[in-house]
């Protein structure tokens, strides 16, 4: 009976909205350093950053973290018996998923996808705020582009909380983390009101939280837009014909080491008629990109239907190698002759709610045993171990 529930609240919480077999969600104290901006491929407005310690002070606190020495936030908050108490449950939250989950990643990600040890740009389409999962499979990546419909939001003023308001927000966060920590994605339907609400309104905090978590130190957070161009333009300078493309920018490094990495995130539509009529200056950006590395998961099967086209053929153009589960791009598209695809898992079929983007060719290739690996954890959809199916796939050099 347990299992049926949380299989029911698994098809309830991945909606966006059905439609065929694809669905849509629609510097308070300096330190002397400055970290140059690396290249994104595309041309940013401002060439240096300062490093600015609030942002890490702030992304420590809402992830429950012990404050470093000197920290920027009110010490009233940091003996707040609310937050010591949401402190705890992180730690315990965490240090499950971390002793089961991210080590078995870690290592697979290590073994299996060779080749991505030098730095080069993620490009994760349909992610929401899923820093964690992509910096668990490529930690090598130094640029990061994420996309999805929810909100860019903004970085959370906690010093001007009160108590109540203060036990308010950190119960809002506690909330929008339940479903990527228990089912390895985030469920839409939550996140529209996880991430708007007065609050926890948008992606950021939640990807400040996963950056801190995943031992990560933030240096600067930006509100970015894109111009007609194809450029990124930053809060200070745009202009109003670079308001349609909303994004953030997080310059960020690993733990005791200094060269600068990127993260964006960009709230935007990937349908064709979004790409092509109504952000065209986003599909400019795309391209601008270059060659990257595409992570696809948990993405609605939204690929396998004709409207998000423009999309998939991007990701087919620019892309050397793509990882993801059965809900990305159909088999069909990563032909032999200019794929090496390799199969890790088990496949059977979609989830009820998907049945319609069954490929019987993804099917045939599962049926060998002799072409397909094991895979030791459980991901996407079918989120329990020796359920779950990764496809890691490699573009032929010609």
């Amino acid at each position: 009976m347990r299992n049926k529930i949380i299989s029911l609240l698994l098809i309830i919480g991945s909606i966006f909205f059905v439609v065929g077999c694809g669905t849509e969600s629609d510097k308070t104290k300096n330190t002397k350093t400055e970290i140059k901006k690396d290249s994104v491929k595309t041309k940013v407005a401002e060439p240096k950053i300062s490093f600015d310690r609030k942002y890490d002070d702030l992304a420590r606190f809402i992830a429950g973290m012990p404050a470093n020495p000197g920290c920027t936030i009110d010490s009233a908050h940091l003996k707040n018996k609310e937050w010591i108490k949401f402190s705890k449950s992180m730690e315990d939250k965490w240090g499950k998923y971390d002793s089961t989950r991210l080590k078995t990643i870690s290592d697979w990600s290590k073994k299996e996808i060779t080749g991505k040890s030098n730095p080069f740009t993620l490009f994760y389409p349909f992610s929401g705020p899923d820093f964690l999962n992509a910096t668990i499979f490529f930690p090598a990546a130094d640029t990061l582009v994420l996309i999805g419909l929810e909100p860019r939001g903004k970085t959370p003023q906690i010093n001007t909380f009160s108590g109540d308001s203060l036990s308010k927000y950190l119960n809002e966060m506690e909330r929008s983390l339940f479903s990527i920590l228990n089912f390895s994605f985030f469920r839409t339907n939550s996140m529209k009101v996880d991430l708007q609400s007065e609050d926890v309104n948008g992606t950021t905090p939640v990807m400040m939280l996963f950056l801190a978590r995943t031992g990560h130190v933030i240096s600067d957070i930006q509100l970015i837009y894109i111009d007609k161009k194809g450029n990124i333009v930053h809060d200070s300078t745009a202009t109003a014909d670079s308001i349609k493309t909303k994004g953030v920018e997080i310059t960020f490094t690993n733990k005791d080491e200094t060269k600068a990495k990127k993260l964006f995130y960009y709230s935007i539509d990937l349908k064709d008629a979004g790409l092509k009529k109504t952000t065209p200056e986003f599909l400019t950006y795309i391209n601008h990109l270059g060659t990257v590395t595409t992570f696809l998961k948990s993405a609605s099967y939204l690929m396998h239907k004709t409207y998000f086209s423009v999309i998939r053929s991007a990701i087919l153009n620019q892309s050397d190698v793509v990882l993801q589960d059965d809900s990305g791009i159909p088999l069909s598209f990563f032909t032999d002759a200019n794929w090496e695809n390799k199969f890790y898992g088990t496949y059977t079929k979609p989830i009820p709610m998907f049945s319609k983007c069954f490929q019987a060719d993804l099917k045939d290739a599962y049926s060998d045993p002799a072409k397909v690996k094991k895979l030791d954890f459980g991901i996407g959809y079918q989120w329990r171990k020796n359920q779950s199916n990764l496809l890691l796939t490699t573009k032929k050099k010609k």
